[in-house]
């Protein structure tokens, strides 16, 4: 069976007008939008002005590179800058002369192109240099500042060395240090200059004798030197060797409280006791005699 669809006349016509409609509908919707968009009008002034304010910001530009260039060439080629003078402040024991000699490269350079490194790292070897800084002061001078480390006691070992209150070893004691504390800790595997020591007692034990030393009835005789004793002591000696206190390494602090009061309880007894023994947890003990002798035990309250 064959079917056939077929279009009235009527229909054909209604097609038709209602596509001519829709496309006079169109046509009339971008007539409106032409006639409704702006006008472009080019502005010969402002073109010009935008091109002339571009200009001159490239001229400036230019020569503001310029300037920079030849300026930079001044500084770093002209002879006003070549550093004729070098000064050294805070040296009391490093040498003038050698630190006179490590700089001495350093003259007729550029002040803005020399290395500093060059002149600050061999005074950093210097075991007595803590820190090192240095300022350049225009137009021909360095100004190099030092702090150098401050001897603050003896160390013994196989030898005698200097030792700063950061535990670092300085120098060999070559004398003129006796009024410094003494610790005696008999050798040691490795010694190395300008490094701290390695000894867990050694700086705690310094501070122990320094708080004994700020009292009152040892001013007079302050405790000058420390060793340590098994299995877990120190003994502290005054510089008379009239007085020996004995302090448990662990036990510091309790030690130094013990202490004060047993100056407490002596009062002016005090002047008549040769040996305090702070090592004990419960008690004090006190003798005349460092050696042996009569024994004042003085338990804790």
């Amino acid at each position: 069976m064959v079917d056939y669809t077929s279009t009235s006349p009527r229909n054909r016509s209604s097609g038709w007008k209602q596509a001519h409609t829709q496309r006079s509908k169109r046509q009339k919707t971008k007539a409106v939008r032409y006639r409704t968009s702006p006008k472009r009008e080019v502005n010969v002034q402002t073109v010009l002005r935008i091109g002339l304010d571009w200009g001159a910001k490239c001229v400036l530009a230019a020569v503001l590179v310029y300037g920079l260039f030849h300026g930079y060439l001044f500084f770093t080629t002209a002879p006003q800058f070549n550093i004729s003078r070098v000064t050294f402040h805070g040296n009391k024991t490093v040498s003038a002369e050698n630190l006179y000699a490590v700089a001495a490269p350093v003259f007729g350079e550029n002040i803005f192109h020399v290395d500093l490194e060059n002149v600050l790292t061999p005074i950093r070897s210097d075991n007595w240099v803590q820190d090192v800084s240095v300022i350049r002061k225009l137009p021909q001078s360095l100004h190099i500042h030092l702090q150098e480390r401050v001897p603050y006691a003896r160390l013994q070992l196989e030898r005698v060395y200097l030792m700063d209150h950061y535990g670092v070893l300085i120098a060999l004691d070559s004398g003129g240090y006796d009024a410094l504390p003494l610790i005696q800790a008999g050798a040691l595997d490795r010694v190395e200059l300008g490094k701290p020591v390695h000894i867990d007692w050694v700086v705690p034990g310094l501070q122990a004798m320094n708080s004994l030393n700020q009292l009152e009835a040892f001013r007079e005789r302050p405790f000058n030197a420390v060793r340590f004793t098994e299995p877990h002591h120190l003994m502290f000696t005054s510089g008379t060797r009239e007085v020996t206190v004995r302090m448990a390494v662990d036990r510091l602090a309790e030690g130094f409280g013990n202490f004060k009061m047993v100056l407490e309880a002596l009062q002016s007894d005090i002047a008549t006791v040769r040996f305090i023994d702070l090592s004990f947890a419960d008690r004090v003990v006190v003798r005349d005699d460092p050696a042996g002798g009569a024994a004042t035990p003085i338990k804790k309250s």
